[in-house]
């Protein structure tokens, strides 16, 4: 893997945790964060377009593992804070102990990406391939980066 896109991937995943983890705090609900990143991602590879070339397969290699910040940080500022209303101890421990805490979410973190995996995994076929649903966020972040892709 080229190093370039895994630092652009750490940075926007920085960028779109922090996003998603206000905006899911301050409304009801938090909206998709990949065209942000779409943005982001064809900023710093412009920016950086002497010293790489930024393909398509670039760019989405980059929006895809940076925006999984932004669906964590949804996620978790969603339910994190209804632990303090059902279990204040397991709350106040957390909050004592950083360490535990650190570990905690990044092993259920973990998990629940390997069953996210195991799920779309399953069901890719029938619904993607053979039904024909792609999903609308897809579609934007496709265009987005064909646009892209088309400009330069």
């Amino acid at each position: 893997m080229n190093v370039i896109p895994a630092i652009f991937v750490v940075l926007l995943s920085l960028l779109s945790t922090g996003i998603m983890s206000y905006i899911s705090l301050a409304t009801p609900i938090g909206p998709w964060i990949e065209p942000t990143v779409v943005l982001g991602a064809i900023a710093l590879y412009r920016l950086f377009r002497g010293i790489i070339v930024a393909g398509p397969s670039k760019v989405a290699i980059t929006v895809a593992g940076s925006s999984v910040g932004g669906i964590l940080a949804t996620a978790f500022s969603f339910s994190f804070p209804t632990l303090f209303f059902l279990d204040k101890n397991q709350f106040n421990y957390w909050i004592s102990n950083p360490v535990s805490f650190i570990l905690s979410v990044s092993l259920f973190s973990f998990v629940a990406a390997l069953f996210g995996f195991v799920i779309a995994e399953s069901l890719e076929h029938k619904f993607i391939i053979k039904e024909q649903l792609p999903f609308p966020i897809g579609k934007l972040v496709y265009k987005m980066i064909a646009a892209h892709n088309q400009e330069i």
